[in-house]
């Protein structure tokens, strides 16, 4: 699960995230639109979404067995989008 704390949205109500997640080469961050879908209202009112192990495993992520998930999250809304948060992996 990748779950995070919502900061102050400036006035808006927060309408979105973009979550990222790293690639087992350290660097490159993509989103998972399919399971961390960050338009979802689910994940906007809950901060949090979950990964399929599975996911993790396939391509572009590529994650070996037993690997920590690191992740970034923005906030959206009307205002437009914040800062990515620093990188994270909740251990």
């Amino acid at each position: 699960m990748i779950s995070w704390i919502a900061s102050y949205n400036g006035g808006s109500v927060i309408t979105g995230y973009k979550i990222l997640i790293r690639q087992s080469d350290n660097f490159t961050f993509s989103e998972n639109v399919v399971d961390c879908a960050g338009s979802s209202p689910t994940i906007v009112s809950e901060t949090k979404c979950t990964v399929p192990i599975v996911s993790l495993k396939n391509a572009p992520y590529s994650l070996p067995w037993g690997s920590h998930v690191y992740a970034k999250v923005s906030a959206i809304n009307i205002i437009g989008s914040s800062a990515f948060s620093a990188v994270g992996n909740g251990a």
